[in-house]
Parts: C-alpha cells; sequence; structure tokens
C-alpha cells in the first residue's frame, strides 16, 4: 500500500511540474527540464558561508544518509534574484566528491560587492532536491589582515582569559572571523574569545576571516595548580621503641593538583616512615621529610626523638613540678588506674549529680557548701585531693597553670603503648611520660580510649573544675562538670 501511495506521489508530482513549469528554460539551469522537483528541507540543508571574498565564496551543505543509497549528485544553484531562485533559476555548481554526510562548494567569478541568493540540490535521476535558500554579499573592501591579543598565553588550570581580535582594515566589509583549536582537550574557546583551561598541555587557537581566510594564532600552554605551603601538623615527635603515630601533610591551597607527598628518614635504623606513619624502631633520632610530587620544591620536615620512659615514680621533666609515673589507682604508665569525681577520694558504680558527695542539693539550687572554702585556691593538698589522700606524702592534684605548663613546654605525641592509646609526653630536658586515654565516666556510661581527661585541682565555676584534655588531634586545659569520673596523674613539689 505505502509502495502504491509513493508511486501516485511521484506521478502526480510529474505531472504538476508539466503543467506548471513545462514551457520555462534557462540557458544557465537544466534543472527544469524533464525534472520532478522537490522542496526538501529536511533531507537537505543549505549550509552557511565559510569563506568570503570580493569574488568568490565557500559554502558547506549538509544532508541525510538517506540521500546516499540513490548515489545523487550535490551542488548548489546561485543566483542574483532571489524569486528566479525560488522559481529553481540560477547558475549550478556541482561537486565532485562528499565528505560523510557533508560537501563543499566553491563559487568563482562573483561580482564585488553583491548579494547572491543560494541553494543546496541533491539530482537522483529525474528527481532533484532542493534545499532552503540563503544569502551571502561579497566583499566590498577586503580585510588585508587579522591581529590577536595575546598571542602566547600561559594559564594555571583554575584560570580563564580573554583573547582580542583586531581585523584590518577598520573599513573591512566583512570582519567576522571564526576560532579553531588544535586540541579542545587541554582548552576551549568560545565564540567571543573565553578560553577555558581543561587539562594539562599545550594547544594553539587559531582566528581565521571569513573574508579571504587570514589567520593569527595565540599559543595556549595550562599549567597545573601548584603546592605553595607544604607543612606538618607536627614539628617533634617522641616515641619509643616499637611505637607509632601519624603526621598528617598540609597542602596549600587545597585544590593543587598534585597533593602527593614523598617521605623519607634521615635515619632507617631509629625510625622509618610510610605514608605518613613513623614507626620508632631504636633509640636516637631522625628527621623525617615530607617533600611534594608536583615538582615545586616544598617540602617540610618534622625532628624524632626515640627514648624511653623514666622509671622514676615522681619524673623530673625540667618542669616547675615533678610528674608521677603513673595514674592513681595504676601501677603501671598504660594503666588507667581509678576514676575520681572533683573532690572525691573513692571510686564508685555511677557518676552524677544525685550520687555526688561533696554538694549539698535544694531545690533548684545547687549548694558546694563543702568545698566553697577551696573555691579561689583548689582542692590541691586538702582533705578533698585524692592523690593527697590515697598517696601521701607530697603528691597532690596537678594546679591548671602546672597542666597548662605541661602541654605548653613539651612534647605531645599521640600514639599507643603496650596497646593502649595515649599520649607520650617529653619534657623540656627530654624526659617523658605517657598519659593513657580513659577517658571519662558519666552515670554508669564509660568512654574510653578516645580521649584523655584527668583532673586538675582547680575550679573552673562553681558547678565545674578545669581539666587535663588531649584526643590525636588537641592538647588543651577545658573544664566539665564536677561529678564526671575522671583520671587523676599527680605531681610533686622538688
Amino acid at each position: 500500500m505505502m509502495k502504491t501511495n509513493c508511486l501516485l506521489f511521484v506521478f502526480c508530482a510529474i505531472l504538476l511540474s508539466s503543467i506548471l513549469f513545462g514551457g520555462c528554460s534557462s540557458d544557465n539551469d537544466d534543472v527544469l527540464n524533464n525534472n520532478v522537483i522537490f522542496d526538501e528541507f529536511t533531507l537537505l540543508q543549505t549550509g552557511d558561508v565559510y569563506y568570503l571574498t570580493t569574488n568568490e565564496a565557500k559554502v558547506s551543505c549538509t544532508f541525510s544518509s538517506q540521500l546516499l543509497d540513490s548515489k545523487p549528485t550535490f551542488g548548489i544553484y546561485y543566483n542574483i534574484n532571489k524569486q528566479e531562485l525560488e522559481n529553481y533559476n540560477g547558475e549550478k555548481v556541482t561537486v565532485g566528491a562528499v565528505d560523510g554526510t557533508k560537501y563543499d562548494v566553491t563559487l568563482f567569478g562573483l561580482s564585488r560587492g553583491t548579494t547572491y541568493y543560494y541553494r543546496a540540490y541533491a539530482r537522483i535521476g529525474d528527481l532533484t532536491y532542493m534545499g532552503n535558500i540563503k544569502s551571502f554579499t561579497t566583499v566590498l573592501n577586503s580585510v588585508t589582515n587579522i591581529e590577536i591579543s595575546p598571542d602566547t598565553l600561559s594559564l594555571c588550570i583554575t584560570e580563564t582569559a580573554m583573547l582580542e581580535v583586531s581585523v584590518h582594515p577598520e573599513d573591512a566589509s566583512v570582519k567576522d572571523y571564526t576560532y579553531s583549536n588544535s586540541n579542545p582537550d587541554v582548552a576551549t574557546v568560545s565564540k567571543d574569545g573565553k578560553v577555558q583551561p581543561l587539562s594539562i598541555g599545550n594547544t594553539l587557537i587559531t582566528a581565521t576571516t571569513m573574508d579571504g581566510g587570514h589567520t593569527a594564532t595565540c599559543a595556549v600552554t595550562v599549567t597545573p595548580v601548584y603546592v605553595n605551603s607544604l607543612s606538618l601538623d607536627h614539628d617533634t615527635i617522641a616515641l619509643v621503641p616499637e611505637s607509632k603515630t601519624t603526621l598528617e601533610a598540609i597542602i596549600v591551597p587545597d585544590n593543587a593538583y598534585n597533593k602527593n607527598v614523598t617521605w623519607t628518614s634521615s635515619n632507617t635504623t631509629v625510625a622509618q616512615v610510610n605514608d605518613g606513619v613513623v614507626e620508632a624502631l631504636a633509640i636516637g633520632n631522625a628527621k623525617i621529610t615530607a617533600t611534594a610530587q608536583d615538582g615545586s620544591g616544598y617540602s617540610a620536615t618534622c625532628d624524632v626523638i626515640v627514648t624511653t620512659l623514666q622509671t622514676d615514680s615522681a619524673v623530673d621533666m625540667g618542669l616547675s613540678v615533678k610528674w608521677a609515673n603513673f595514674n592513681i589507682g595504676a601501677s603501671s604508665p598504660e594503666e588507667y588506674g581509678g576514676y575520681y569525681a572533683f573532690g572525691e577520694t573513692s571510686e564508685k558504680n555511677e557518676y552524677s549529680w544525685d550520687t555526688y558527695l561533696v554538694n549539698h542539693v535544694s531545690a533548684g539550687d545547687y549548694k558546694f557548701d563543702k568545698l566553697d572554702p577551696y573555691y579561689y585556691v583548689g582542692i590541691a593538698k586538702s582533705k578533698y585531693d585524692v592523690a593527697h589522700v590515697l598517696w601521701g606524702g607530697s603528691w597532690y592534684m596537678p594546679e591548671v597553670d602546672q597542666c597548662e605548663e605541661l602541654i605548653s613546654n613539651c612534647t605531645w605525641t599521640w600514639s599507643s603503648y603496650k596497646d593502649v592509646n595515649g599520649c607520650f609526653v617529653l619534657g623540656p630536658n627530654n624526659h617523658m611520660i605517657f598519659l593513657p586515654a580513659g577517658g571519662w565516666k558519666w552515670s554508669k556510661s564509660y568512654y574510653f580510649n578516645e580521649s584523655g581527661r584527668y583532673w586538675s585541682s582547680s575550679f573552673a565555676d562553681p558547678h565545674s573544675g578545669c581539666i587535663l584534655n588531649f584526643n590525636s588531634a588537641v592538647y588543651r586545659t577545658w573544664s566539665t562538670e564536677r561529678p564526671n569520673g575522671l583520671l587523676v596523674r599527680p605531681v610533686m613539689d622538688y
């Protein structure tokens, strides 16, 4: 049925063509002679002029691949009279070959400063398909040259730039130009000349005039975002043999294209490093270096001191007081020991305001009558000082100033000792203690191995006491409510 309809359509078209155009002829055109003509803008598209001079024009047209099966001939009809071209009269230029589904046509011998109308055609036997009509005007005043600024461009991959093009002479009739790009994977260029980098490399951007095909080029180099600062989160770390810690390389800027670093040790018999993880092997000193891999030349170093823990019960660290080698209730540096509420001297099963023994509670108003005399001086060396009560002698709970001295004057290194997380603390005289991260207790819950919380003997406010607080990233004095169960590391005067 479909085939019958198609034949009927062709027959009617032939008949209509004979009636309408049978008496017409053109010395320059044979499209009407013995041909059936269709305006077919879907299968055949007339393209734009991409090259133009005073007497020459180049046009690119496209067509549907459906036409290829019939092996048509392609070309252009053109005329200075649009109405005549609409009636299928005009000069004809036929092309010898096509490129895929496009073909280019060059029109020669044109008149200067003249408007021409043109349309694509495809001929298959006695059938001729006609494309849509377009126009161009040949050049009256020719382009002599084109300039592009800048002619070389170096861009960081995060930057953009604008190209400026000048077409000469100033009174040139057609000053249109187009951009082309030798390596669009490296950078793109928009119609208005904006260059957008995509990847590291080189490309050549060319501006070409429509009139005469004059060219100017800009050589573009796209460079990476280099590292402009590299530091480590520690300048010095202290470990014991067979312990480890992790150094972090801090890269600036954050969008550096290559943030990888190479890790090296100056003394691999003392300490080795693998992807920032430092492992102590033997007593001694080493220097760990992180070097940026992007070729920027930046590097950072960290001094490693490998030593042993002091065995004295009271450790002289070169500070204002001696620090105990282990916690209240422990017998070795890695043991947590006992958990105590502020001002209490014994452990218990629940830590809360309801079980807190050294306050008096009235409705909505907490009164710490038993500790009121100590609010400004702290509880050190009093009957509420668990270190002084349980260990006796010269031992007492450290004051907050002594905790701050331990933080600011010592080297702190988060690590583990005998499979217990905590911090090695190296004094100015290179004597070292270990503080286990025993966490804290509240109510009947137990939070451990993530941070260390140690009581000082100082008040923060009527509700809270000052504490020594640390984890893998922070070493500080802080405060917490007094009923919390925390660890205690005693101190002793010289």
